[in-house]
C-alpha cells in the first residue's frame, strides 16, 4: 500500500527490505533519521557508535562476517571516516556495505556545505543519488545488489531537501539475504603496501565495469522534451527543480548513479541538444566530468556552487530591490543588497518609499490587501506598472488594486520559470540586468533610504534606569543575537507588529506569525509545533502578557518534554494594540486595556515560571536588556524570560490618518507615515509628483 515517507525513513524502509542486519551510525542532520528509523525493524541490530570512523569499521566487519550492514553520517562526518573507507576501496566487501553520506547545501545545520561526491571519485567507489523518497527505498535495495556484484562499498547520497522531504513510496516485503561465509583472504583484505599494489589494478577494473554498468543502468534515464534548443543534466533534488520549472519541455538526463558516470550516454545526450545545462547543487561536479568529455556546457557560470537553489536567485538576477510584505519579512536577510524594507501600513519608510516612488512592482505571493496598500490604495504605487501575482484568481480581480498584468499562478512555479528564462533571455553577458547603469542608480537610491530610516532609533534607547525598557530596543536586542537559520515564533500585539517592524533578519531565517488572523494564544502552540518539526536550533518565542494567558498549559507542555523553547514575554501591563486604538480614537474613560483602565490585570510571571518549573530571567530597563537576552539564549532548555516595558510607546512608523485645517480626518499615501515627516523632507524623498491631502 502506497503511504508518504521522509527520504530517510524510506532509506530505511530500503535496508530492511534487502535485508539489512547491521546498522552502525554517528548522528548528525540530515542523515540522523535513517538509523533512528532502521532501529525499528527488530530484524536490523542498529547502534550508534563513537565517531563516525568506528561506525564505518563496525560495518566493515559486519559485511565481512556476511551480513548486510549499513553506516550512515552527514557530509562532514564523512571526514572522520575517509581513513577507512580508502581502505574498503580496495579490499571490497563480503556481504553487502551501504555507506550514506548526508549533504547540507546550504548549511541548515553545518559548518560548511562539503560536497561528497568528491569522496566518491577520489576514494573509486560508486555513488548513488535519490532525488526522492521513492527512490531512496529502492536505490537502497540496488545498492546491495551493485556492493556484492561489483565488491565494492556503495555511497548513498542524500541530501536535506531529498531527507527531510515526504513523498509516496510502496513499500514492499523483507527478502532476507542468506549469509555470506567468511573466507579468510590476507592479500584481498589486509592492505599492507605489497598486498595494496596487487588490489589497485583490480579497482580500476572495477571502475570500467561500473562505467559500463552506468550506460545502460535504469538508474540514469533521458526524459524526451519537445523543445531540443536546450537539454539538461541533473540529479538529486535539483531534478526536481528543473521539472518543476520545465516540466517536459526540455529533454533532460537524470543521473541517479552520480559515479562513475556514462560517457557514451552523455555524449549522445548533448548531441541531440543545441545547448548542454547542468543543474546542480554545490560544486561543478557534473559539468566538470562533461568538459573532461570535450563538452561546453552551461553550469556554475549560471547557478552558484554557494547555497541551495532558491528563488533568491531571481531577484538577483534581476537586479532589482526587494520589498517583503507584512508576512513574508524571512523571504530575504535584511543585509541583502538588494533588500530594502518592509512595505505597507505597519511597513517602514524605506519599504514604503520604494513601492510608492516605482515604475515597475512585481508582486509576488502577496494578497495585496488594504494592509499592504492602504486605505488611500487608489494612491499605491500610482506610477507604477503592477504585475501582480496570486494563486488564487479571484484575488486578482479586487477593486482595491490597480493590475496591469494579473498572473494566476503558484508564486514557486512563476519564480522557477522566470529564473529559467532569466538564464538565457534577460541579462547581459556578465549575468547582470541589461540596463545596469539605470539599476544601479534605483539601488543605490534606494539603500540611502534604508540607512537615513531605520526603524529602531536611537531614541529607543534613550529611557533611563527610573524607566521602563523599550519594545524596539527589545526586540532588536532579541534579533540581533539570534542565529542564522533559527525560527522566531511572534504572539498577536506588540510582539507581531513590533517584531514585524523591526526583527532583524538573518540568512535562512523563519519568521512566524498569525499577523491578521489575531488569534491570541496561538504562539505557545505554534512555537511546540515549529520546535518538533525542526530540530537544529532552539526556538525562539516572543509573546506578550495578554497573549500567553490564552495557552497558558502549553507551558506544561514544553517543560515536560524539556522542548528548547526560549520564551521572551513582553510586559506592557495590557493589552497594549487595544489601548493605542482607545488612547488615539476614544479617549477616556479607558475599558479592557489594562492596568491603566483598572479592570485587568495579570498574574506574576516570575511565580508562573517557578510554579511550572522554568528558569526565570528579566529585565526591567533597557541597560539590562542585552544580559538578560544573552542570559536566555544560553540557558539549556525552556526558559522564560520576561521583559518589563514602556506602556506608552507607540507603534511607529505606520499608516495614519491626517488632520486638515477644517478638521477633516483624511487617509494619506502610503509614503506618509506617522510620525509625519515635515513637508519638505518628504518632498525630497518624492520622485514621482507628491498628492497634497484633501
Amino acid at each position: 500500500m502506497k503511504t508518504l515517507m521522509l527520504g530517510n525513513e524510506a532509506v530505511a524502509r530500503g535496508l530492511y527490505e534487502a535485508g539489512c542486519s547491521f546498522v552502525s551510525s554517528y548522528p548528525g542532520t540530515p542523515s540522523t533519521e535513517i538509523t533512528e528509523c532502521a532501529a525499528k525493524y527488530p530484524e536490523i541490530y542498529a547502534e550508534w557508535a563513537p565517531n563516525e570512523k568506528v561506525a564505518m569499521e563496525a560495518a566493515f566487519g559486519a559485511c565481512l562476517a556476511g551480513k548486510r550492514s549499513f553506516c550512515g553520517m552527514k557530509h562532514v562526518g564523512l571526514n572522520v571516516a575517509a581513513d577507512p573507507l580508502f581502505t574498503i576501496s580496495y579490499t571490497g566487501v563480503n556481504a553487502g556495505m551501504i555507506i550514506a553520506v548526508a549533504d547540507d547545501a546550504g548549511m541548515h545545520s553545518s559548518q560548511n556545505e562539503q560536497d561528497s561526491r568528491h569522496y566518491a571519485m577520489a576514494a573509486k567507489i560508486p555513488m548513488l543519488e535519490p532525488a526522492d523518497s521513492a527512490e531512496g527505498l529502492e536505490f537502497a535495495k540496488l545498492a546491495y545488489e551493485l556492493s556484492e556484484k561489483f565488491d565494492t562499498p556503495v555511497l548513498l547520497k542524500m541530501c536535506t531537501r531529498v531527507a527531510h522531504s515526504q513523498s509516496v513510496v510502496e513499500p514492499g516485503e523483507r527478502v532476507e539475504a542468506p549469509e555470506k561465509p567468511y573466507e579468510k583472504n590476507g592479500p584481498k583484505y589486509i592492505m599492507m603496501p605489497g598486498n595494496a599494489k596487487r588490489r589497485h589494478p583490480i579497482v580500476e577494473e572495477r571502475t570500467n565495469a561500473l562505467i559500463a554498468y552506468a550506460e545502460t543502468s535504469p538508474l540514469n534515464r533521458v526524459e524526451e522534451g519537445s523543445d531540443h534548443k536546450i537539454g539538461i543534466i541533473t540529479s538529486s533534488t535539483s531534478y526536481q527543480y528543473v521539472k518543476e520549472v520545465c516540466g517536459d519541455r526540455f529533454p533532460v538526463l537524470k543521473l541517479g548513479m552520480i559515479w562513475p558516470m556514462p560517457e557514451k550516454l552523455i555524449k549522445d545526450f548533448a548531441a541531440g541538444v543545441e545547448q548542454l545545462v547542468v543543474v546542480e547543487e554545490l560544486d561543478g561536479f557534473i559539468e566538470a566530468h562533461c568538459r573532461n568529455l570535450g563538452l561546453s556546457p552551461m553550469g556554475k557560470d549560471t547557478f552558484s556552487c554557494i547555497d541551495e537553489l532558491n528563488q533568491n536567485i531571481v531577484a538577483e538576477k534581476l537586479g532589482i530591490p526587494v520589498v517583503t510584505g507584512w508576512n513574508s519579512q524571512d523571504c530575504i536577510y535584511d543585509e541583502h543588497p538588494l533588500y530594502i524594507g518592509r512595505a505597507g501600513n505597519m511597513g517602514d519608510r524605506p519599504g514604503n518609499f520604494a513601492v510608492q516612488n516605482s515604475d515597475l512592482v512585481l508582486s509576488l505571493g502577496s494578497r495585496l490587501s488594504i494592509r499592504q496598500v492602504g486605505y488611500n490604495y487608489p494612491t499605491w504605487a500610482r506610477e507604477a506598472y503592477v504585475i501582480y501575482n496570486d494563486i488564487d484568481a479571484e484575488e486578482l480581480k479586487k477593486p482595491t488594486v490597480h493590475v496591469d498584468m494579473p498572473v494566476h499562478a503558484d508564486v514557486r512555479d512563476l519564480l522557477e520559470k522566470m529564473e529559467m528564462v532569466l538564464e538565457v533571455e534577460a541579462v547581459s553577458a556578465d549575468g547582470g540586468p541589461k540596463d545596469k547603469e539605470a539599476v544601479d542608480w534605483w539601488i543605490s537610491r534606494c539603500q540611502q533610504w534604508k540607512e537615513k530610516y531605520p526603524v529602531v532609533l536611537p531614541k529607543h534607547y534613550e529611557a533611563g534606569e527610573d524607566q521602563p525598557a523599550n519594545i524596539y530596543a527589545a526586540i532588536k536586542e532579541i534579533s540581533r543575537r539570534a542565529e542564522e537559520d533559527q525560527i522566531t515564533v511572534v504572539g498577536n500585539g506588540s510582539p507581531c507588529v513590533v517584531g514585524g517592524h523591526a526583527y532583524e533578519m538573518k540568512k535562512g531565517q523563519r519568521f512566524i506569525s498569525n499577523s491578521a488572523i489575531a488569534s491570541m494564544g496561538y504562539d505557545l502552540p505554534a512555537a511546540i509545533g515549529a520546535c518538533l518539526a525542526d530540530h537544529t536550533k532552539d526556538i525562539i518565542l516572543v509573546t506578550g502578557d495578554g497573549s500567553i494567558q490564552m495557552n497558558l498549559q502549553e507551558l506544561q507542555t514544553i517543560i515536560h518534554n524539556h522542548l528548547p523553547i526560549k520564551i521572551f514575554l513582553i510586559n506592557n501591563q495590557g493589552y497594549h494594540s487595544i489601548r493605542q486604538t482607545q488612547k488615539t480614537h476614544f479617549h477616556e474613560p479607558l475599558v479592557g486595556i489594562g492596568v491603566d483602565s483598572g479592570d485587568l490585570s495579570f498574574p506574576s510571571m516570575e511565580k508562573l515560571a517557578w510554579a511550572y518549573g522554568y528558569p526565570y530571567v528579566a529585565a526591567h530597563h533597557n541597560s539590562q536588556l542585552g544580559e538578560a537576552v544573552e542570559q536566555t539564549l544560553a540557558t539549556d532548555g525552556p526558559v522564560i524570560c520576561e521583559i518589563f516595558v514602556d506602556m506608552e510607546q507607540n507603534f511607529e512608523p505606520k499608516a495614519a490618518a491626517k488632520m486638515l485645517p477644517d478638521g477633516t480626518m483624511v487617509s494619506v499615501p502610503l509614503e506618509d507615515l506617522a510620525p509625519f515627516l515635515p513637508e519638505e523632507e518628504l518632498a525630497e524623498n518624492m520622485i514621482i509628483p507628491m498628492i497634497k491631502p484633501q
